[in-house]
């Protein structure tokens, strides 16, 4: 029998509340699913879903909230599968709203967390070093993202950060897609380093 997932918006306010926190939400963990999907290695599901249910697999007691919240994680999963592999130009993130304008941060940072799973670091830096201008809009959102590009000025960082919009972060993780796609590692290539997605 198949899990009953959670919509979007549901499983949002399940990880965020109210949203007066800095709790991972929807945007961070579509961020992860980007990086992990896209990048340079396959990150087997028993590494990354702890990353987001506190450390923990989430329960397999059917319809329970965590089984629920896991199956909505892994539609979306599946989704971008498909979306990067079949219709890439469709690709959409999915980013929180703000006063009518989009905010990248929370979506970014869950993007630079997948970077740093499975150990699969070295294979980052080979777009890091040669095709970095194509990971603009996502590093400049971020703290850790701007530490990557200490050749640029604050000025000129900030002004991407400012001016990105959802089309240009989807192009981001098209190109990110375009460069692994025909050699990405296998699961059993990488060693576990788990590394917990921030919370609080």
């Amino acid at each position: 029998m198949n899990e009953t997932p959670f919509t979007y918006d549901e499983l949002d306010e399940i990880f965020r509340g109210d949203g007066h926190n800095d709790f991972i939400g929807l945007s961070n963990i579509d961020g992860l699913i980007a990086a992990l999907v896209a990048g340079p290695a396959v990150v087997p599901k028993a590494w990354w879903l702890p990353e987001i249910f506190a450390g923990h697999m989430p329960s397999s007691v059917p319809g329970s909230p965590e089984s629920r919240a896991a199956a909505t994680i892994m539609t979306r999963y599946a989704q971008v599968e498909d979306i990067l592999a079949k219709r890439p130009k469709t690709y959409q993130p999915i980013l929180m709203h703000h006063l009518e304008s989009f905010v990248v941060g929370p979506w970014a940072l869950g993007f630079m967390m997948g970077m740093g799973l499975g150990q699969a670091d070295e294979a980052w830096m080979k777009m890091l070093g040669s095709r970095r201008r194509d990971l603009l809009p996502i590093l400049a959102a971020t703290e850790i993202g701007r530490q990557m590009l200490a050749d640029m000025s604050c000025s000129d960082i900030q002004r991407i950060a400012e001016t990105t919009e959802p089309v240009q972060i989807a192009g981001a993780v098209l190109a990110v897609h375009r460069f692994y796609k025909s050699h990405r590692l296998p699961g059993d290539r990488l060693k576990h380093k788990p590394r917990a997605m921030p919370y609080r």
